[in-house]
């Protein structure tokens, strides 16, 4: 995606259910034009009103090189939410990507026309132990019941 008429508050936002997961990490490409927006923070949800900002979530973005098919280092962001227990397990969490400050990426101001670009948005989780280990049980139960 791309966009902009930037403002301090405007924001990329993604949604996504993890019901029976836990450990949520969330992965993207973003950058900008030089008068793009290029400082940014992570913000997240469990019902898509109230938000909550990420410690360390603070990063900014740079006029790097693009690709929508392959993440490109200079451009690829990381954030481990393992540590917020609240997004385990839920029907519905939430994510933004929020513009902070009127500072382009080439250090002057966000011009009107500057844009921000994101792609290649994965949110990853793992099963959590309890579904798992029911899973497990199930499959031995159909075992042993398979057996007789």
């Amino acid at each position: 995606y791309s966009a902009n008429e930037w403002t301090v508050g405007s924001y990329f936002q993604f949604a996504t259910a993890s019901t029976g997961y836990e450990g949520i990490t969330i992965t993207f490409d973003q950058t900008g034009s030089n008068t793009g927006p290029r400082d940014f923070k992570l913000q997240y949800s469990n019902d898509g009103t109230a938000f909550s900002d990420f410690a360390g979530g603070a990063y900014s973005v740079i006029n790097g090189g693009w690709s929508s098919v392959t993440p490109v280092n200079t451009t690829t962001f990381t954030f481990d939410l393992s540590s917020i227990t609240s997004l385990n397990n839920d029907t519905s969490i939430w994510f933004r990507l929020v513009s902070t400050s009127t500072v382009a990426v080439n250090g002057g101001a966000v011009a009107t026309t500057g844009t921000g670009r994101i792609d290649n948005v994965v949110i990853s989780a793992v099963p959590e132990p309890s579904g798992a280990a029911m899973l497990g049980s199930i499959g031995v139960l159909g075992l042993l019941r398979r057996r007789r």
